[in-house]
This record gives C-alpha cells, sequence and structure tokens, in this order.
C-alpha cells in the first residue's frame, strides 16, 4: 500500500503531499481535485490490474501506442480512456509523481504494464446512482469510450453480486440475517428503508430484473427510480459493502486493502450518515484501509470527536471505559463485545484529513488532521471550509440582531 504520495501540476492540482492513514479524509469544494487524484491513487496502486481488465473487455490501450505517437497523445488517450472523455490531465514535462520520494515514470507505467489481474483497491465512485438503469447494474463492456473506469468497474462488480446466486436470500438484498452487524443492520433500517425489504424482481412480462422496495403484505413493490433520493444513493454503497464484507470465513476480502469511497453523504440524512459511518469502522475494524472524500460536516464531526477520543487515550488509559461511552453515544449504539473489539481497533487508528484549496485557478492540499477549532490557521479551525460558512452565517444574523437591537 502506498503510504506518501506527492503530486505536482496534475490536472488543477499544483502541488500536494499527502501520507495516507487508516483512515484518510479529502474535503474541499468541487472541481479542486479530489476525485481525480483518487482515481489516480487507485492507478498507481493496481496499474497491472486495470490494464489486464480493460485488455479482457477490448480495451488494450497499448495497441495505440507506436514510436510515432508523441507522448502527449499517449496521455491524453489514456487520461479519456481512464478518468473520463474530455480529460487532460497529466504532462510528460510538468506533471511529476512521487510515490514514498520515489519519482514516477508514468509513461513507462502506462506503456509497459504487465498482466496481473487482482486488484488492491476498490472504488465506490459518487456517480454510483448512475450505475443503475431501472434498478440493475451494468456490465463493464456496456459503456461507451469515454466513461470513468471507477464508474464502470463499480458497476460491474455490482452486475456480478446481483446477478450471482447468493446476492440475498430468496431475492431479498436487505435486511439479510447475519449480514452486517445486528445493530448496523436495524439502525440502517430505521434511518434509511423504515421497515421497507429491498429485493431482486423480474417483469413477468419483459424479463428483466430490478431492484424494488416491498412494505409489508405488498404484492407489488417500488421500483428504483421511484425511491427516495436518499435510498437510491445508499443502496450502492450497501451492495458495495456486501461486497467487501463476507457473511462467513476472513474478515476481509484477501487481496483488498484500500476502500475509496467519494462523497457518501449524498442525498443522506445526518442519521443516515451515521449509520453509514458504523459501517465505515467496521471495514477498519477488519483491516481495510478507508479512504473518503466529503463535503459533509457530520462526516467531519465523526472523525473529530475520534481523533479527540485518541488524544485522550494516548494520555491517559484510564479513562478507557468513559471514552468507549462516549464512542458508542456518537454513533447510536449499545455496548456489546463485538461493539468493544470495534472501538478497541478504532482508536489505535490513524486518522489523516487534508483540504484542497483552492488560489486562483490551482489548488494546493494542506494537512489539517489536528482538526483543531481553535487553530489560528482558518482552514484547519474551519475544516477546510466545511464549517466555514455555517460560522459565516451566525456572525451575519448576530451581526443584524445587534444592529436591530441598537436602533
Amino acid at each position: 500500500m502506498i503510504k506518501n504520495l506527492s503530486v505536482k501540476n496534475f490536472g488543477p492540482i499544483e502541488s500536494g503531499d499527502i501520507e495516507f492513514g487508516d483512515l484518510t479524509i479529502f474535503v474541499g469544494p468541487q472541481a479542486s481535485g479530489k476525485s481525480l487524484l483518487l482515481q489516480l491513487y487507485r492507478f498507481l496502486e493496481d496499474a497491472e490490474a486495470i490494464y489486464t481488465f480493460y485488455k479482457k473487455n477490448n480495451n488494450d490501450w497499448r495497441m495505440f501506442f507506436s514510436p510515432r505517437t508523441g507522448d502527449g497523445f499517449i496521455l491524453k488517450l489514456f487520461s479519456a480512456l481512464y478518468f473520463g472523455g474530455g480529460t487532460q490531465l497529466l504532462s510528460s514535462k510538468t506533471t511529476e509523481i512521487s510515490i514514498e520520494g520515489a519519482t514516477i515514470d508514468f509513461l513507462k507505467l502506462i506503456s509497459q504494464p504487465s498482466d496481473k489481474d487482482k486488484h488492491s483497491v476498490f472504488y465506490i465512485p459518487a456517480q454510483r446512482t448512475l450505475v443503475f438503469q431501472d434498478g440493475w447494474p451494468r456490465q463493464f463492456s456496456t459503456y461507451p469510450f469515454g466513461t470513468p473506469f471507477s464508474l464502470r468497474f463499480f458497476s460491474d462488480v455490482l452486475w456480478n453480486l446481483l446477478d450471482s446466486d447468493n446476492a440475498g436470500t430468496s431475492g431479498c438484498l436487505f435486511p439479510i440475517v447475519n449480514r452486517l452487524k445486528k445493530q448496523f443492520r436495524e439502525n440502517i433500517d430505521q434511518s434509511i428503508y423504515w421497515g421497507s425489504k429491498v429485493k431482486i424482481n423480474k417483469n413477468p412480462r419483459t424479463g428483466t430484473k430490478g431492484m424494488e422496495l416491498f412494505q409489508d403484505n405488498d404484492n407489488s413493490g417500488l421500483t428504483y427510480n421511484s425511491w427516495s433520493s436518499g435510498q437510491r444513493e445508499f443502496t450502492p454503497l450497501l451492495l458495495g459493502c456486501y461486497h467487501l464484507l463476507p457473511s462467513q470465513g476472513n474478515s476481509k476480502k484477501e487481496d483488498i486493502d484500500t476502500i475509496i469511497i467519494e462523497e457518501p453523504e449524498m442525498g443522506l440524512h445526518p442519521q443516515a450518515i451515521i449509520s453509514f459511518f458504523q459501517l465505515v469502522i467496521e471495514l477498519m475494524w477488519r483491516g481495510y484501509r478507508v479512504i473518503l472524500s466529503t463535503h459533509s460536516n457530520v462526516v467531519l464531526d465523526l472523525v473529530w470527536a475520534i481523533v479527540e477520543y485518541q488524544s485522550i487515550y494516548s494520555k491517559n488509559q484510564r479513562y478507557e471505559d468513559k471514552i468507549y461511552t462516549a464512542f458508542v453515544k456518537m454513533l447510536k449504539l449499545k455496548k456489546h463485545n463485538t461493539i468493544k473489539s470495534i472501538f478497541n481497533s478504532v482508536i489505535k487508528k490513524k486518522c489523516k484529513t487534508y483540504s484542497f484549496n483552492h488560489s486562483g485557478k490551482r489548488v494546493q492540499i494542506q494537512d489539517i488532521s489536528s482538526l483543531d477549532p481553535a487553530s489560528e490557521d482558518f482552514t484547519i479551525a474551519g475544516w477546510g471550509g466545511i464549517t466555514e460558512y455555517s460560522g459565516k452565517i451566525t456572525d451575519a444574523v448576530g451581526e443584524l440582531f445587534s444592529q436591530v437591537e441598537d436602533e
């Protein structure tokens, strides 16, 4: 696994140095390069497996390379294929990528990959709802050229998961007994599905499959496009976790080391975000490294709390029981041996947070891992802008009240 990654002149990013933790958070405004850097990380980890997967699906990018094709053409072609059509993110003259301090020859990496097929990174993209057409994902090969690899691959994984015989019990995808921790499953139900069951249903007229929501005693289900936004956003996350959290045997996928999840909060109420974060801490407990990009103050609140708990714990472990009590209260859980085991693991994990800051048209990446609200650095105190604007609104309202009272 990559521990330290440095980039210069990559897409909108002018420069950035990142040390990855067990949990790493990216924050920043739209179009600041978070997703692009996550996709770059994924390629750097899995270049061989990604090339092999493209090749199996008749997208062998090496067939376009020859001594006559310039470096610019090769990088542009690869960028459009992997990152998405129209992107031009890499330059052979100005882009610099380093791993553990060693410079990477990116042209060599994409032009001479080997044929390995094991992926070490699992990526859940921000556009995850796009993988479903009327409640059913698409296979990799059905997407057009220019569709980002992260979206196509995630869709293909879900297609295989849902098409397999063990996708659920009698076609039921949620809830499934012994799939997810009981408390986590109950909290997901109470914050997202509200007693409804997610099932695979087959249209008797067309023979096509789709996911539908069923209430008790309902003979017909609610089709995917009629679900709430939060239910449509969360279900791909849930299915991704099914892929990562084996119900029996191994604690994790044998080859997967890192989980990347973009903007998990989309469409979700704060309580549902907490339910999702319960799955994040289980991923960490099982030994995965987790990387999240987010615009949610709830996610940052939870990470800040864990950092504070860790600080207290490191100074005096006699407060462990008090910290554990605060931990379960924060996540709306009940004390249990398994939850205590998760706590004991998470309290020792390293958390890192980075802010992607616009400076004109360029972006600088800043380490704000302390998340100290009292910091003199406004980026750290404002959590990369996550809390900055709510504070400004409060100040504006307070100033107005002060003026009104003076009159």
